[in-house]
């Protein structure tokens, strides 16, 4: 079996959504689902604010940023 290499990112990457990911909003809370993995799960109101940044392709630097100020400002 051949694993696949991937490599780790730098401030310069872009990374996205992943497309196999579908997302629904219940009561307040997102919730998750890989369609190819079957796995459920949440996110925080950190991980929240990053997949609201992932909408469009963004750089691990401005991700970095925003979690700063969110953890600055308390207003993520």
């Amino acid at each position: 079996m051949q694993r696949a290499f991937h490599m780790l990112p730098t401030l310069q990457s872009t990374i996205s959504r992943n497309s196999e990911i579908v997302t629904k909003e219940i009561d307040g809370d997102m919730v998750m689902m890989s369609i190819t993995e079957g796995s459920v799960f949440g996110l925080n109101v950190v991980g929240l604010a990053i997949w609201d940044l992932l909408e469009t392709p963004t750089s691990v630097e401005i991700i970095i940023a925003h979690v700063l100020d969110c953890n600055r400002t308390k207003t993520c």
